[in-house]
């Protein structure tokens, strides 16, 4: 059984701990050396004044000196140690994060990878610092109070007013910071949905009209933003009115206790200097509240994602034969809404085409993400050689999955990386292999830079029906025992669709499962079962009429006219249909 996540979150949890023993040793070591300067504003003010002695003042400083230095080299040993923590915490978690961030890619919300960055510049920044010198303002509370006890209460009452505004903060920014996070997450993926169809926004001068309609989306996120932004400053504007009238406070008690005779002037400047010390961090922290309570919900989700994964820790089970039983499958778009589809079920053996073909809406692409697991079903069970689908290792899963999904995208590198699914063991061979048989390998060749040509970039010019060719011959790479193809066609021209047919016949003849969404009537005459979706269930279609199915979204360009003395394609499929019967 993989324990990788399980093994990833004890891993982080103690080196967590190991940083913050030491962590909190030397911010222990800053805060008491830092007593050096009112310890020398004492011995200052009376004795050295009084005694008028150059050697001793000289001693003191000198004493000083190296206290601040020491602090001085703890503060800066302390943040690299932050800062070497928060880059090991990313090559930890940044695998497992970036897996979950694909896995939620249709749920929306904040990603992982956002809330990683999140909590690595809060560790690495200023208000972790503040936080971890906070816990030593009561050091500096007693010892004002061992000056005086009055200057004590003052003292104490400044810091219970200071943490009741933190804590006031807190509750106030709560729920805009909340929603400004999620309405900023959503902003970005709208954006980024335009942002790849910028061709057909210029095209259509969509620019404006798509800006205005963003903007109005965004406009509701700026107010939330806006209200947190103000809230949080009014009470760090307080916050900083508390701690400087406290001083000025201290400062008038302590002058008075000096006419009394109560107290020396030295232990008044150590007492202003004592009280600076222990509610600074208090303010510091007010200040970047913001940034540490993002921190914090971001760390929450991040333990959130690991415990989810520990808890689906998968199988790593033999090498597949391909033999898929789908049970009483139930897929819903989301929670409350009618379901797509109910209580599906069908199988597909090795060396088995299984069509699948239905309305637009019908469910179709739903069901091919749930069969190669990308997605849960809200029921049912998908099982490959017996096993739960989601009892694979995922990672040893999708070795023995190709998959083509309807969207005709490919990711940002080289041709030859693309086809091999990005794997640093790919060989040569291999790739050359799935290019072949994809009928793609002729057409990558004519390319000026071969299998090297990058994708993604702006010289980037390959042609939709090229890319699906590329997205199929990624899906042949490595034999795969299953495979799903969502209108593997939909941009391929007749040479391409003549290759598609003999990747089909060439997957059937080594006895791979093959699951194809297809509405073409030349394509489905190849499959051995047509599963018809409709009305939220699917029903095989005999063989009979298998040869009157047309394209059930629209007429296909097969089935348009044909010149006079020629048969249509949907009747030479029914006389061939006809002539296996």
């Amino acid at each position: 059984m993989s324990a990788e996540s399980g093994t990833q979150r004890q891993l982080t949890t103690a080196a967590l701990r190991h940083v913050l023993l030491p962590v909190l040793a030397f911010s222990l070591a800053i805060n008491l050396l830092a007593l050096a300067v009112p310890l020398f504003s004492i011995q200052l003010f009376n004795r050295v004044l009084s005694s008028q002695s150059t050697a001793t003042l000289l001693a003191l400083m000198a004493g000083v000196f190296i206290a601040l230095g020491f602090v001085a080299v703890l503060e800066v040993v302390r943040s690299r140690m932050f800062v070497r923590f928060a880059a090991w915490l990313d090559d930890a978690l940044s695998p497992l994060l970036f897996r979950a961030s694909l896995r939620r890619d249709r749920a929306g919300g904040v990603s992982p990878m956002a809330d990683l960055n999140r909590l690595k510049a809060t560790l690495s920044g200023p208000a972790v610092m503040a936080l971890l010198d906070a816990p030593w303002a009561p050091v500096f509370l007693v010892l004002v109070f061992l000056l005086h006890p009055l200057l004590g209460w003052i003292a104490l009452s400044g810091g219970v007013l200071l943490f009741a505004l933190a804590m006031l903060n807190e509750w106030m920014t709560r729920k805009p910071l909340a929603r400004t996070a999620l309405g900023n997450a959503t902003a970005m993926s709208a954006h980024d949905l335009i942002r790849r169809q910028a061709t057909a926004a210029r095209a259509m001068a969509m620019e404006e009209s798509l800006f205005s309609w963003w903007h109005r989306h965004r406009r509701g996120v700026l107010d939330h933003q806006a209200l947190a932004s103000d809230r949080a400053g009014l009470i760090v504007a307080i916050a900083r009115f508390v701690r400087m009238g406290l001083q000025v406070v201290i400062m008038g008690s302590a002058a008075y206790l000096v006419i009394n005779g109560e107290l020396t002037i030295g232990a008044m400047v150590a007492a202003s200097i004592m009280v600076a010390r222990a509610l600074s961090p208090v303010e510091a922290a007010i200040g970047g509240w913001r940034q540490w309570v993002g921190a914090r919900e971001a760390w929450a989700r991040i333990r959130a994602i690991l415990a989810e994964e520990e808890k689906q820790d998968r199988l790593d089970l033999p090498e597949p034969k391909g033999a898929v039983r789908v049970e009483n499958v139930t897929i819903a778009p989301c929670a409350g809404r009618d379901p797509l589809l109910s209580s599906l079920s069908f199988t597909v053996s090795p060396g088995e085409i299984l069509a699948i073909s239905g309305v637009s809406g019908a469910g179709k692409s739903s069901l091919a993400r749930v069969l190669v697991g990308a997605e849960r079903p809200q029921g049912g069970h998908v099982r490959l050689d017996g096993a739960e689908i989601y009892d694979w290792q995922h990672q040893g899963l999708g070795r023995h999955i190709g998959y083509v999904p309807q969207s005709v995208e490919l990711f940002p590198g080289r041709i030859s990386e693309n086809i091999a699914r990005f794997r640093p063991d790919a060989r040569d061979e291999d790739i050359v292999a799935a290019a072949r048989a994809a009928g793609v390998h002729e057409d990558i060749l004519a390319l000026e830079n071969g299998y090297e040509t990058l994708l993604g970039g702006h010289e980037d010019r390959l042609s939709a029906g090229f890319r699906q060719r590329l997205m199929l011959a990624r899906a042949l790479y490595g034999n795969p025992h299953f495979l799903v193809l969502d209108e593997p066609y939909s941009n391929l021209d007749q040479a391409g669709l003549k290759a598609l047919i003999a990747a089909l016949e060439g997957l059937r003849a080594r006895g791979a499962a093959v699951v194809l969404i297809a509405h073409r009537p030349s394509l489905l005459a190849r499959a051995d079962h047509v599963l018809l979706l409709e009305k939220g269930s699917g029903h095989l279609v005999e063989r009979k009429r298998r040869a009157k199915l047309q394209l059930l979204d629209g007429k296909n360009a097969e089935t348009a006219k044909q010149p006079q003395g020629q048969c249509s394609p949907a009747v030479r499929l029914k006389n061939r249909v006809r002539g296996r019967s």
